[in-house]
């Protein structure tokens, strides 16, 4: 069962219609389209179904309080753009962050903001937008090249400061630089545990101030989320719904990229390094092959994100004729990368990574085996470590990248590290040495949402550079300096508060 309970809301997501007179009619008339209104939360227990999959441990109702205050006054509006939007992604399965549908146990705990999503078990990712998503001017937008979600901390009734409207993304997409008062959301992660059938993963409240547009009150800021525990709470609105539930778990909302314990046990105790091999190196990415067919546009000398459906009918034979063109493009550099993944292999991987994880932790990593991997000393031992750090490649794969015919090296790599006394996870993060984001849509290409670009960049070298005499020994450095990259940025995220 990899969905249990998930109830997807409709996309386009639902737009209430007093929300489109509160910004320029022109620009969000789309918006209009075949909608109605939804409340943010529906009453609904747990089918049968669920219960029984509860049961057997496969699942757990997640339960979260959700509060919205506007100008010190708690905010109990249906109003679509005064909710917070939630967006659960399952990272073991790669799965692209999907909007749920909050459901109620009961309409008493609703009224008081507690809400639940049914998950499989497995590592996760929450996506937290705050209100003001679909107003014009937005008090958030999506920002394509750096593939972030981000608030606008300084209101100004300027319409056009948002960027363009994109109805698949149901929000505003900024395509250019980042506005000056663009504050990112990182979002956050955590984990269902086996056998917990109601787990509680915290009360989260943010702080908004109105502002006012032609015909209306607007989202003028917010806050940061702030997260906070309300366990005696959560396990009074359990109860109702499962009485013989027992003690209610917890899966605390930790930053993403940060770790769930203390920093200093991450970096004074002995860790035990696992790295799995890549299968070889992937087929190169070129031009609109990249992304879905709908996802690009034929630009200047590249492709470039279509978030903006309207462009649809004139855009159609551009799509066309870029996929035609970048169809034709990797079949005549297919045999350059067929080879360089041959060699690939040759170069271990693996040893890379384990020697650049070596090198930057403190303690240094003993590493055992073609594969990268520790024997855990005996037990009693001194050394015995006390953490496993495992790597799974998520992509290795040559990408096109600045201008035609330039590739660059593109590594993603899951970095996990286990607790190894209580089997819990502490870390989890997929890091990312590339040139840069593909402008995608961030749902349909939701991975993009969970993998932290480095800021290290992965060189664009021409095509000659790779296929020639050279390509295996740049090939070679590409991979290690990628490698010490995701290294240094695990060591800055498990030393930084």
């Amino acid at each position: 069962m990899a969905r249990a309970g998930y109830v997807p809301a409709e996309r386009p997501i639902t737009i209430c219609p007093q929300r489109i007179w509160r910004g320029l009619l022109g620009s969000l008339a789309a918006m209009l389209l075949a909608q109605g209104c939804a409340p943010a939360t529906v009453v609904q227990k747990p089918s049968a179904a669920v219960v029984n999959d509860l049961e057997q441990g496969k699942a757990a109702v997640a339960l979260i309080q959700i509060r919205t205050v506007v100008d010190g006054k708690l905010d109990r509006s249906t109003d679509s753009n005064l909710n917070i939007r939630l967006y659960f992604a399952n990272v073991d399965n790669r799965q692209p962050p999907q909007r749920l549908t909050l459901q109620a146990l009961s309409a008493a705990s609703a009224a008081d903001g507690w809400a639940y999503v049914t998950l499989a078990t497995g590592s996760y990712y929450l996506l937290m937008l705050p209100p003001g998503v679909e107003q014009n001017p937005p008090a958030v937008v999506f920002h394509a090249p750096s593939a972030r979600y981000g608030r606008l901390t300084q209101y100004k009734f300027d319409p056009g400061r948002g960027g363009f409207w994109s109805s698949n993304a149901a929000a505003f997409i900024v395509s250019g630089a980042r506005p000056q008062d663009f504050q990112e959301i990182p979002g956050y992660w955590f984990v269902v545990p086996p056998k917990s059938p109601v787990i509680y993963l915290g009360s989260v409240t943010v702080n908004c101030s109105s502002g006012k547009g032609l015909f209306g009150n607007l989202i003028g800021t917010c806050s940061d989320f702030s997260v906070s525990s309300a366990a005696e709470d959560a396990h009074r609105v359990a109860i109702t719904a499962f009485p013989n539930a027992g003690a209610i778990g917890k899966a605390a909302l930790i930053s993403y990229g940060k770790p769930a314990t203390p920093a200093r046990p991450l970096l004074d105790s002995p860790i035990a390094l696992s790295f799995a091999p890549p299968g070889g190196l992937a087929s190169a990415e070129v031009g609109a092959l990249a992304a879905a067919p709908t996802g690009v546009i034929h630009g200047v000398s590249r492709e470039i994100g279509l978030y903006n459906l309207l462009a649809l009918t004139a855009g159609g034979m551009s799509r066309a004729i870029a996929r035609s063109e970048a169809q034709r493009r990797s079949s005549e550099i297919q045999p350059c990368v067929e080879k360089l993944s041959k060699e690939f292999l040759s170069l271990g991987a693996a040893g890379a990574f384990t020697r650049a994880f070596a090198v930057a932790l403190p303690r240094g990593g003993v590493s055992l085996g073609g594969r990268g991997d520790i024997t855990p000393a005996p037990a009693g031992a001194s050394d015995q470590p006390s953490y496993t750090l495992t790597g799974t490649p998520e992509r290795v794969a040559l990408r096109e990248c600045g201008s035609a015919a330039q590739f660059c090296l593109e590594l993603a790599m899951r970095v996990r590290v286990v607790e190894t006394s209580s089997g819990l996870i502490v870390y989890d993060s997929t890091l990312l040495h590339s040139s840069e984001f593909l402008p995608l849509d961030p749902l349909d290409h939701g991975a993009h949402l969970y993998e932290r670009l480095l800021p290290t960049r992965s060189p664009c070298v021409p095509l000659a550079t790779w296929c020639g005499e050279g390509g295996i020994d740049f090939l070679k450095e590409a991979l290690n300096a990628g490698a010490m990259g995701i290294a240094a940025q695990y060591i800055r995220d498990i030393s930084s508060p």
